[in-house]
């Protein structure tokens, strides 16, 4: 593909709220595993997913990330975390000790494999500091890891699986070993990779669901999922051209509003009705960007385009677009009292970004966060389905059919737990055994520590045949197997260590302030 829109004409975005009320918490942070790197999904000119002007294009199946991003450190837990990212955003050379004793009083940070202080009133150093932390979130890692190997241990036999085959598996993706070898950890990396790409995606929160294009966020029920996989099977996929540049906006004609969506399907379209609605009258958005669009869509012309029209099309391939719903505002805007003087026009310039067509598109970062703010359902729609997919997924059903299921899911998540006992046997019936659409399920890490093991077994098991069956346990042993569980059990077991380093480092800080 190639970049479109490479110059983006725009002042620096201006510090504004754009939405009064917060947002649902976002659960997910992308999985962080040592000396692990990742392939193939590019992450680096992206905030939150590509649902804008194409700025750079996402080849998920061949860019790389940078040096840094491949070499991670650990992700640290609960408090642990905490504390360590404080730590390294403190210099080393700002920290003296202070302790009225010799400043050479020697420091036993792991003692009997426990955190201890040998001397109360001496402060750690910064190193000291670290290399504690990552010892305890180490062996907090193996304690967790090794306690949900005993649950699922005896269910091997049940399962059908070879013992000796799942163990030498699992141990070429340890991700508690510092010296796991990289290129035999493939399980490991396909894990990670797929967890990068679902924010990517815009994925906020488990499951994530494309149905194709069609996203739906959170727990879903049978009816809803049935719902936009019919809508699907009536779909004429569209192999875009983004080489294409059919499309020039003309700059001197009155302005214009045009909105490239679905219209092909009644709730799509209605949704994204009722979005375009929100923008001008929700109490959740501020005064001021209420305003705005509300003056725009009442001064300036309207005009709805199916992303299947001949407009739609050539504006979506001459943009590089590949997520709708698009607002784009084309024509000489000096005429439009709402934005006549873009220079000095603030607002308008945080919002939207000038084009190489000439015209100005709704920065789509923003409109995916007033999109997440507003709750509405089905409107987010990844048009260029190979976003989505890659080479190495695991298929269940016939690859040859037409529509793609992929389930972005974990194990410590209830609303995937729901989604598995109360819909996936349904859509095998009724799409998947009679060849009417495959499943794709996807890794989506929401905590390493405590759905990253059952996750690695699960694929591992898959490569003996017995992923679904495995699958279904895994999600039946969650409550034992997750955060609940074995995670707090653990987590309460090195309380007191934590509670240590919880002081240490605030007896650092106290040391900086002095």
């Amino acid at each position: 593909m190639k970049k479109k829109i490479s110059k983006v004409k725009a002042k620096a975005p201006i510090k504004k709220q754009v939405a009064k009320i917060v947002h649902k918490p976002i659960t997910h942070k992308p999985i962080s595993i040592k000396h692990i790197p990742v392939k193939h999904a590019s992450i680096k000119h992206v905030e939150h997913i590509p649902l804008r002007p194409k700025l750079e294009p996402i080849h998920i199946k061949h860019s790389r990330l940078t040096r840094a991003q491949k070499w991670l450190i650990s992700g640290i837990i609960f408090f642990v975390v905490l504390i360590i990212v404080l730590a390294f955003l403190i210099p080393a050379d700002t920290f003296t000790n202070q302790t009225p004793n010799d400043q050479n009083t020697p420091i036993n940070p792991i003692d009997n494999n426990t955190v201890t202080v040998s001397d109360p009133n001496r402060v750690m150093t910064i190193e000291e500091f670290q290399n504690v932390s990552l010892d305890l979130q180490r062996r907090i890692y193996n304690q967790i890891k090794a306690e949900q190997q005993k649950i699922i241990e005896p269910h091997y036999q049940e399962l059908g699986l070879n013992s000796q085959q799942i163990n030498s598996c699992i141990t070429l993706n340890d991700f508690t070993r510092t010296d796991v070898n990289v290129e035999n950890s493939k399980i490991l990396l396909k894990i990670q990779k797929d967890t990068y790409i679902a924010p990517i995606l815009g994925v906020s929160q488990a499951p994530g669901i494309f149905v194709n294009g069609y996203y739906l966020s959170g727990e879903q029920t049978y009816v809803q999922v049935k719902e936009k996989i019919d809508f699907a099977l009536l779909d004429t996929p569209i192999t875009w051209n983004y080489d294409n540049n059919n499309y020039t906006s003309n700059m001197s004609a009155n302005p214009t509003v045009t909105i490239i969506y679905n219209e092909d399907h009644e709730v799509i379209k209605n949704n994204t009705l009722e979005f375009i609605n929100y923008l001008k009258t929700s109490e959740s958005l501020t005064p001021e960007l209420r305003a705005f669009f509300t003056n725009l869509f009442k001064e300036v012309p309207v005009n709805y385009y199916s992303y299947t029209s001949t407009k739609g099309i050539n504006l979506i391939e001459a943009l590089d677009i590949q997520v709708i719903p698009v607002i784009y505002i084309e024509g000489d805007i000096s005429k439009s009292n709402v934005i006549s003087d873009v220079n000095n026009n603030e607002l308008f310039t945080y919002l939207f970004l000038r084009t190489d067509a000439g015209g100005y598109i709704l920065n789509q970062k923003i409109a995916y966060d007033i999109l997440v703010t507003s709750k509405i359902n089905s409107v987010h729609q990844i048009i260029d389905y190979s976003l989505i997919g890659d080479v190495d997924d695991y298929v269940i059903g016939n690859k040859d059919t037409k529509v793609a299921v992929y389930l972005f899911s974990n194990y410590d998540c209830p609303a995937c737990a729901s989604f598995e006992t109360n819909s996936l046997d349904k859509l095998m019936v009724d799409y998947v055994n009679t060849n009417k659409i495959k499943i794709i399920k996807k890794d989506f890490i929401v905590s390493e520590m405590s759905g990253l093991y059952p996750a690695i077994f699960s694929r591992c098991a898959q490569e003996q045949n017995k992923y679904l069956e495995t699958n279904k346990l895994l999600f039946d042993l969650s409550t034992e197997l997750g955060t609940d569980g074995v995670v707090k059990t653990i987590i309460a077991n090195n309380q007191a260590e934590i509670d240590i380093l919880t002081n240490e480092y605030q007896k650092i800080i106290t040391a900086q302030q002095k």
